[in-house]
């Protein structure tokens, strides 16, 4: 087995979209020949703390915490209170106009570059050069956000000479929040340059998709390894008839992620129909609950807390339609919805808003699992459910997709693609 080190600041028990995708490679890639070696900090500033996860570390992978300094606690203690004491990207899809919510912005933006995780970075150097002196990984691989990791893993390649592969979940510096918030023309331009450094420095990236960097010439060491499922919770789950045509969304929802359209249909449909069942799971804005609220008293909708993995694919299967939402941004056309790949694993067909030429819209038109629409597109969204809630009161169930098609985004395939990418560099160097 070939050592590999991997650099994430967010691992189990700590959860949400930020794990899933290196959980999933670091359980496949012994496999292919790699044995992972975890650093991470010893805390994270997640919005999920689950012990759950921890049973899908595969056994007697080490994994090695470091210290960590958030100066969010400093923040959330002495500046600010409420949700402006988060220092999370949240704060920047608020239209405050409180001071403390301001400080808070500006705070973010440009004391913590490139994140407000960079007080991890000292410690993690520490750490992970004591984890290289024993365990002599050949290759360092880092995934991202927060950036702060792949500056851990940048100060680490060039103290070791190992070849590197930083992994990104999302773009860096045209990320969805820096759209509508700016930083300081100094603390972009730092944040521009860590940026450039990392890309130059990397032996290679793996991107969730093409157009994470428009601004900059970085093709050729590019190599687009999207996000998918894991098969092994989905192969025994038998999807269920339902008794009520049951719509479901799972994961956090933001403000710029709000569909209009989407609350007016339902409402409508609602007052039609009987047999209906919308329920959210995970952590909704309290913006945007008022303002699907302020859609009408037809629509009735259950929010319920976050529930873990086992639970939502039990969910899932009993579930006829899943809703995504590619959150507002310049370059949303390369986004995808981790929950998107879920969903189509677990034989569900899916209602999607975002751009309708972008990348969530070519894979469900591939898998023919659903449709995305535009975020203004109302009457188009309400004949979809109208369509839909027909068949499923006529044959009890909605089309099923391509599995050929769906097999390609499986986590055993993304898994032997990243190994061949580490096969190609070892060879090499």
């Amino acid at each position: 087995m070939k050592k590999i080190l991997v650099v994430t600041y967010y691992w189990p028990p700590y959860g949400g979209t930020g794990v899933y995708r290196i959980l999933k490679f670091v359980k496949y890639l012994r496999q292919f020949g790699y044995e992972p070696i975890i650093l991470t900090a010893e805390k994270a500033d997640a919005p999920i703390y689950d012990e759950l996860l921890l049973n899908e570390v595969p056994e007697g992978v080490e994994t090695f915490h470091s210290k960590i300094w958030e100066p969010t606690t400093f923040f959330r203690k002495n500046v600010a209170e409420g949700e402006a004491a988060k220092v999370t990207t949240t704060v920047f899809q608020k239209e405050q106009s409180s001071f403390k919510m301001k400080l808070a912005k500006w705070v973010r933006l440009n004391l913590f570059v490139p994140d407000a995780k960079i007080g991890w970075k000292k410690f993690a150097v520490k750490t992970g050069k004591e984890v290289i002196r024993q365990h002599q990984p050949e290759l360092i691989f880092s995934t991202s956000p927060p950036p702060t990791s792949q500056l851990v893993a940048r100060e680490l390649a060039e103290w070791s000479g190992l070849p590197w592969v930083a992994d990104f979940r999302d773009p860096w510096t045209r990320i969805f929040y820096l759209d509508t918030v700016k930083q300081s023309g100094r603390s972009m331009r730092k944040n521009e340059q860590l940026e450039r450094t990392v890309l130059n420095q990397c032996t290679m990236a793996t991107v969730v998709n093409r157009g994470f960097f428009p601004h900059l010439d970085f093709e050729e060491k590019q190599v687009r390894i999207p996000n998918g499922f894991d098969p092994s919770e989905f192969d025994k789950v038998e999807k269920k008839k339902t008794d009520q045509f049951s719509i479901r969304y799972f994961g956090g929802y933001k403000v710029n992620q709000f569909a209009k359209p989407l609350f007016q249909s339902l409402a409508n449909l609602c007052t039609e129909k009987e047999k209906i069942l919308i329920e959210f799971y995970g952590f909704v804005d309290d913006s945007v609950r008022k303002m699907i609220e302020e859609t009408g008293p037809n629509l009735k909708i259950r929010f319920n807390t976050y529930v873990n993995r086992e639970e939502m694919v039990d969910l899932m299967s009993q579930t006829d339609l899943g809703l995504v939402f590619i959150g507002r941004g310049s370059i949303n056309t390369t986004g995808f919805s981790t929950k998107i790949f879920e969903y189509i694993a677990s034989g569900l067909y899916v209602l999607g808003f975002g751009p309708v030429d972008g990348a969530a819209a070519q894979l469900l038109n591939d898998t023919r699992t659903g449709r995305i629409f535009d975020y203004e597109n109302s009457k188009e969204v309400e004949r979809f459910l109208r369509r839909n809630y027909d068949l499923w009161a006529s044959e009890g169930r909605l089309p099923a997709g391509n599995s050929a098609e769906i097999e390609k985004f499986s986590f055993i395939e993304l898994t032997r693609q990243l190994a061949t990418q580490f096969d190609k560099i070892l060879k090499e160097d």
